[in-house]
């Protein structure tokens, strides 16, 4: 099932995932996306999604890709104690593992 444009756009919006003056430059009027998923699937193309990220998205599941001041990027891996994620910082943009570890 297709997801409206509209209501990706406002996902977005919300949660910051892609920069607002990013997102400008893939919608109407600048671009011409007819429904959410090609909106998507030109954010992925260009490298302002993951193929993670845009699974969520298109889910309706946008608020699950921010965990405090971070922004899921990735699934590394799950196991029996739980999941490993990659994630950024928003306001430093840098790539980090969000994972607790606790000393032998």
């Amino acid at each position: 099932m297709a997801v409206a444009l509209e209501t990706v756009v406002k996902q977005l919006e919300d949660s910051g995932i892609v920069a607002a003056g990013k997102l400008k430059d893939f919608i109407p009027p600048n671009a011409s996306p007819k429904t959410g998923d090609e909106l998507v699937a030109e954010l992925v193309k260009q490298n302002h999604l993951t193929r993670f990220q845009a699974q969520h998205v298109n889910a309706g599941k946008t608020k699950s890709l921010i965990l405090g001041s971070y922004t899921i990027i990735d699934k590394i891996g799950a196991g029996g104690m739980g999941q490993v994620f990659k994630a950024c910082i928003v306001a430093w943009i840098a790539p980090w593992q969000s994972r607790c570890c606790h000393p032998p």
